[in-house]
């Protein structure tokens, strides 16, 4: 009669390299795994891209189900607390080139009181946002839209049948799930689907870092103090032209955006370094001193980004090691503020963020790729689904067309990966940024709906069909000229 541990070691088998590592395998009993969904659309990952692809897909009539790991939707902007949209809104020549349902997010924001109404000028460098009532804008909008939302659920698994993928594998509270659909729409940031599915992508070492949020902070005084030491002002940093624009954008319109990095030039801190008052670097982690800052006039809480990782794979056992790290960091670089950053003396840390802000991780083989040097030339695409700014002086006047193969993976039907994190740019990440994404998943949402309404694989649907959605639902793709170059009007 065999004990309980002879059952386990009856099913151990020898070991074999997982992830780097040395293993054992556990041979699992067979099991059938109730079929709980089966909508149109799957949505892996309630971030920003998930939640923009969930509401356009099911405005297109399409009933969508987003599963997301956390308790909150919103991702990086939320759990990541990373308070700031960057404004790639409109480029450089103040021409505004995303629309859409990224622009109605954050009107929807403004009219919640998430952030300010003056939002839309290029010389805004990021539009800072209150992630608490940024929860409530997305949970909002998804219900209205219609969309079936599961959190704190967890993507385990691709159901595929050959190269064609026909569902996903979810893990709860409530057990082991399956939900089956026509398309799913890999939003989770680190292409969990496209892994699971076998589909080929690959992986770069890159760094991260954790926000924290400060109160009891006196940010006039602190912006005063910058004014005071303007001759070492970080000026042409993080889209902040000057101390000038910098003030204005606080006192005439309401945000506080502190270029990341800023820290470094800024004198009366980098003195305090070279005293020794401060590391910039402790064991692994390295720009301590970048302090990035964003707040909402009106409010005395500040986000800070201000240190650096780098984390070699997706091993949990890592990201815990560094996210338990981190917030000690938190802590270190709030006690340099309070002692170096007059209006900051009686600041308290508040919240640190409860995920780790990874920029890149795993990214995809797409059937397309786009170039930074593409996107500078102005490229136009057949298969454009959107565009965008890169603020530079030599940026096309309507910003860069983003073609929709980026966002399809190869070698698997059904499957669209539109996070900007994931999709297929070179760089990898080049368009990581949260407009992006909404752009990448409203495009995804459309494409995902319509090619379930007539049930083919998403990357099956005429363009043009896409397109023409897109248009319906606020989109920018051009001016007149080059939508009649498509044949869309």
């Amino acid at each position: 009669m065999l004990t309980a541990l002879g059952c386990v070691r009856s099913r151990l088998k020898r070991s074999k390299q997982i992830g780097g590592f040395a293993l054992k395998t556990y041979l699992e009993p067979a099991r059938e795994t109730p079929v709980v969904y089966e909508p149109d659309v799957i949505v892996c990952g309630g971030g920003v891209t998930g939640c923009s692809a969930a509401i356009a897909a099911a405005r297109c009539g399409a009933k969508v189900l987003l599963a997301e790991r956390n308790g909150v939707l919103g991702g990086v902007a939320t759990a990541g607390l990373m308070a700031n949209i960057t404004n790639m809104f409109m480029t450089s020549r103040d021409v505004p080139v995303v629309k859409g349902i990224p622009k109605e997010i954050v009107e929807r924001l403004v009219a919640e009181g998430g952030t300010r109404p003056n939002w839309h000028r290029a010389e805004l460098p990021g539009i800072v946002i209150d992630p608490e009532i940024f929860k409530l804008v997305l949970s909002e909008m998804l219900m209205e839209a219609g969309v079936e939302i599961l959190l704190h659920t967890i993507t385990v698994g691709a159901i595929m049948e050959n190269k064609r993928i026909r569902g996903v594998l979810f893990e709860n509270k409530s057990g082991r799930q399956a939900a089956l659909a026509c398309n799913v729409i890999d939003a989770t940031g680190d292409a969990d689907v496209v892994h699971f599915s076998g589909a080929p992508y690959q992986f770069d070492k890159a760094d991260g870092s954790m926000e924290f949020r400060l109160a009891n902070v006196d940010l006039d005084r602190a912006v005063d103090y910058f004014g005071e030491h303007r001759d070492t002002f970080p000026e042409n940093m993080d889209y902040v032209r000057d101390y000038d624009s910098f003030r204005r954008n606080w006192y005439e319109y309401g945000f506080l955006f502190f270029p990341h990095g800023g820290g470094r030039k800024f004198g009366p801190w980098k003195e305090a370094v070279e005293r020794g008052e401060y590391k910039t670097e402790r064991g692994g982690w390295y720009g301590l001193n970048a302090f990035g800052m964003y707040a909402l006039r009106g409010d005395n809480t500040v986000v800070v980004n201000s240190n650096f990782h780098h984390l070699s794979g997706v091993d949990v056992r890592e990201f815990t090691r560094v996210e338990i790290e981190a917030r000690r960091m938190c802590y270190y670089a709030a006690d340099f503020l309070r002692k170096h950053l007059p209006g900051f003396e009686n600041a308290t840390v508040i919240a640190t963020a409860e995920d780790w802000g990874q920029r890149i991780t795993r990214y995809i083989m797409g059937r397309q790729t786009l170039t930074r040097e593409e996107a500078k030339a102005g490229r136009k695409w057949d298969e454009v689904i959107g565009r965008a700014p890169f603020k530079e002086p030599d940026e096309p006047t309507y910003g860069f067309e983003i073609p929709y193969g980026i966002m399809v993976p190869e070698g698997i039907d059904g499957l669209l990966a539109p996070s900007g994190k994931t999709v297929s740019t070179q760089p990898r990440g080049m368009i990581r940024g949260m407009s992006f994404c909404m752009t990448l998943g409203q495009a995804a949402g459309v494409a995902a709906a319509l090619g379930s309404i007539n049930q083919v694989p998403a990357s099956n649907m005429p363009i043009r069909d896409i397109q023409r959605k897109l248009l319906e639902q606020g989109v920018y793709l051009g001016e007149p000229d080059r939508l009649r170059e498509l044949g869309l009007i």
